[in-house]
């Protein structure tokens, strides 16, 4: 764990402040859990773009200031996919993610005739 000092705005010391009295923590751990709560609302919010296709795996990961190998575990952890592939809305696509295929058809090559 890291540990930082912040000076914070008037309505925010305030916030901190009500929130430790009603929960009877240290002002220091209202201030923890706001932050986990942005970084929860950031990831939540960038990881939709992820998904949407508007942003890389690379760069969702970069946003969040972690290697690529930490969000798989991050996603991994809270059961989201880590894949962004869109949902499947044909039944030839669902059958993709759905069954194994067990039956292949090859064909020889044939020649090129002009």
């Amino acid at each position: 764990m890291q540990s930082v000092v912040v000076t914070l705005e008037r309505p925010i010391s305030q916030f901190v402040d009500r929130r430790s009295r009603e929960r009877h923590t240290s002002p220091q751990q209202a201030v923890m859990e706001l932050v986990s709560l942005g970084f929860d609302s950031l990831l939540r919010e960038r990881y939709d773009s992820y998904r949407r296709g508007e942003i890389s795996f690379g760069r969702l990961a970069q946003d969040l200031g972690i290697t690529t190998w930490e969000l798989s575990h991050l996603l991994e952890e809270r059961g989201w996919p880590v894949y962004n592939l869109p949902m499947a809305a044909s039944p030839v696509s669902q059958a993709v993610f759905q069954e194994t295929p067990t039956d292949y058809i090859v064909e020889e090559p044939r020649a090129v005739t002009e």
